[in-house]
C-alpha cells in the first residue's frame, strides 16, 4: 500500500506531465503545418486523463494559458485530437478571462471579464463566454474602452471581431479638452 506522501508525489508528477504533454503536442502539430508555433498549457490541482476519449479534466484552480492570455475556473475540460493537440477547452465555474492580443489591423487590445462558462477553440481561434458575462475591452493606445454585459460574447482572436448577445454596451473614450482662456475681469 502506498503512503500518503508517495501518492502526493505521484499526483504532482501527473499534473506536471499533463502540462508538458499539452504544450509539446500543440507546438509540434502547428510547426508541422508550417504555421507559427503556438503554445497552450493547462494546469490544475487534479488532472484526470482519459486516453480513450482524448480528454483531460483539470480541477481545483484550473487554468488554460495561450499565447494571448489565460482562462481560469474551478474546472476545465480539454479535448485533444489523435496527436494530443488541443482542439477545445471548456471552463466551468467562476470563469475569469484575461486576454491581451494584437488585432489584424495592428491595434493592441486587452479583454478582461467573467462568466459562468467559457469555450476556447484552438482550431477556430475563438473564445466564447457564456452566462452572466461582464467584460471590458480596452485599446490602450487610443484609451477607448467598451464595457460589456451580456449572456454570450464570442471573440475571434485573429479577426478582431466580437459577437455580443443580447448587447448592452457602454463606450468610453478619454478626450483631451482644450484649455479655455480665463475670462478677463470686467470693470
Amino acid at each position: 500500500m502506498a503512503s500518503a506522501r508517495s501518492l502526493r508525489c505521484q499526483t504532482r508528477i501527473a499534473v506536471a506531465s499533463v502540462m508538458l504533454l499539452l504544450t509539446v503536442a500543440v507546438s509540434g502539430a502547428l510547426a508541422q503545418a508550417q504555421k507559427p508555433e503556438r503554445k497552450v498549457t493547462a494546469s490544475g490541482a487534479v488532472a484526470e486523463l482519459d486516453d480513450a476519449n482524448h480528454t483531460v479534466l483539470l480541477s481545483g484552480g484550473a487554468q488554460l494559458t495561450t499565447d494571448e492570455g489565460t482562462i481560469t475556473s474551478r474546472e476545465i475540460s480539454v479535448r485533444l485530437d489523435e496527436r494530443n493537440s488541443v482542439q477545445t477547452a471548456q471552463a466551468q465555474g467562476e470563469v475569469k478571462l484575461n486576454f491581451h492580443y494584437t488585432a489584424k489591423e495592428g491595434v493592441e487590445r486587452q479583454m478582461q471579464g467573467s462568466a459562468d462558462r467559457a469555450v476556447y477553440s484552438a482550431t477556430d481561434r475563438t473564445v466564447q463566454l457564456l452566462g452572466h458575462v461582464v467584460a471590458e475591452l480596452k485599446e490602450p493606445a487610443t484609451q477607448r474602452t467598451v464595457n460589456i454585459a451580456a449572456d454570450e460574447v464570442t471573440l475571434w482572436i485573429d479577426e478582431s471581431r466580437l459577437r455580443i448577445r443580447p448587447a448592452e454596451l457602454v463606450f468610453t473614450e478619454v478626450v483631451e479638452q482644450e484649455q479655455k482662456p480665463a475670462p478677463t475681469p470686467q470693470k
